[in-house]
């Protein structure tokens, strides 16, 4: 299986392009390229493409994949409808970058509101505004599974979410199941594999306590791996293992250590 990482740690410490170096020298695949960071600076303008030409030709050079990317996620209920405007078209250009990055999926968090509104239905109605970008754009879009309260936390709430959508547009929406948070949920992975089966196509894998949303790596927290790689192993899982983890002052060191932990992660799916 391709190993592949988060690059926002990285290229907050080294520079976007010698980050992407760096992560090529600990021996990794591919990348999930997040354009959260400093996004405002990078989305706004109307030329925002060339801002990262210089990167997609050092991602070939290096030979790194970049499998997923995340979008932007300032977006709130609580918002102004002009605020709210702005955060769309950042998504919407995320998705044109996902695909000037030859890149087929994209993740995109779900939308807190109110008790006295139907998360559900308010979600649906959110992600519908996106389908006619990311079908110009031949990218799909995969939801996460969050930590704060129960919308979209718990398998089921996923599901439906999801399911809703493809009623709309088939083969458009699917799942990001993010390991910490399924664990910070007391969910398993084999729960969301057996209710979303082949919708799970990304992965963002990290560990915790079960405290905090801490990104540790794999097999340094509570995360039940032995679950999730027969889930993986059971739903024949075609995508990357993508560590989404937290490397403060990521050190050659530290970044070796990291696939070393998705290495080991690789050998305990095929060991099952």
């Amino acid at each position: 299986m391709l190993k592949t990482i988060s690059v926002e740690d990285v290229q907050k410490y080294y520079g976007e392009i010698e980050g992407l170096k760096k992560i090529k020298e600990a021996g990794f695949d591919g990348v999930d390229y997040s354009f959260f960071y400093d996004f405002k600076n990078y989305l706004m303008p109307e030329n925002f493409k060339e801002h990262y030409v210089n990167i997609k030709n050092t991602l070939e050079d290096l030979g790194l994949t970049v499998y997923q990317t995340h979008a932007p996620f300032d977006f709130r209920y609580t918002q102004t409808k002009e605020e709210q405007e702005k955060e769309i078209e950042y998504i919407k250009r995320s998705i044109e970058l996902t695909k000037f990055f030859d890149c087929k999926y994209i993740v995109i968090h779900r939308i807190n509101v109110p008790e006295n509104v139907d998360g559900i239905e308010y979600n649906v109605n959110y992600f519908s505004q996106f389908i006619k970008c990311a079908k110009e754009n031949n990218v799909k879009i995969a939801i996460e599974n969050l930590i704060s309260g129960d919308l979209i936390t718990r398998p089921n709430s996923l599901f439906s979410i999801i399911e809703k959508l493809q009623e709309k547009e088939k083969d458009l929406f699917y799942c990001c199941l993010d390991t910490g948070h399924a664990n910070l949920k007391n969910e398993k992975s084999s729960s969301f594999f057996e209710l979303l089966k082949d919708n799970i196509k990304v992965l963002h894998i990290d560990d915790n306590l079960g405290d905090i949303d801490s990104h540790l790596l794999p097999f340094k927290g509570t995360v039940d791996w032995n679950d999730f790689a027969t889930a993986i192993k059971k739903y024949n899982y075609h995508g990357t293992l993508n560590l989404e983890v937290t490397i403060n002052n990521p050190s050659k060191e530290k970044l070796a250590e990291a696939f070393s932990s998705a290495c080991k992660l690789e050998s305990l799916i095929k060991s099952i």
